[in-house]
């Protein structure tokens, strides 16, 4: 059974499957992130930073498929079972944060001028973080 994207919502206790639906996701995120490049698609002020959000929240999520995979190390000559729960966990839970600002900033059904005014705020406080470095 191949994973569809339009029936993602229907969660099940599979992890392979799931995994598919994860990567199936991922692709066509990827694939929308090249299409916006490739038409050179002119965005409102707003949505500047779009594509780089995008591409990040696809690697977080090959990064998660990556984490899930059974991974192992040696330990004093020992195969050590790897199950990185932490980082899949602190991964996902930034995806989270990422996505609740991308809605905020880019998707919350506000007027135009009330989303540039917040990217601008974000963007000025990105400037006041760095400038305390």
């Amino acid at each position: 059974m191949t994973p569809d994207l339009y029936n993602v919502i229907d969660i099940t206790n599979d992890l392979e499957m799931e995994t598919k639906r994860l990567n199936l996701i991922t692709k066509h995120l990827f694939r929308l992130i090249q299409t916006l490049y490739d038409n050179k698609i002119n965005h409102p002020y707003h949505l500047t930073e779009l594509e780089g959000k995008y591409f990040r929240f696809g690697l977080a999520n090959i990064s998660n498929m990556n984490l899930i995979r059974n991974h192992s190390f040696e330990l004093l000559g020992r195969e050590v079972p790897l199950h990185d729960f932490f980082s899949l966990k602190s991964l996902t839970r930034m995806q989270i944060e990422s996505f609740s600002l991308m809605f905020y900033l880019f998707f919350d059904d506000v007027e135009e001028n009330e989303k540039s005014f917040r990217y601008d705020v974000y963007k000025l406080h990105g400037l006041q973080k760095q400038m305390k470095r």
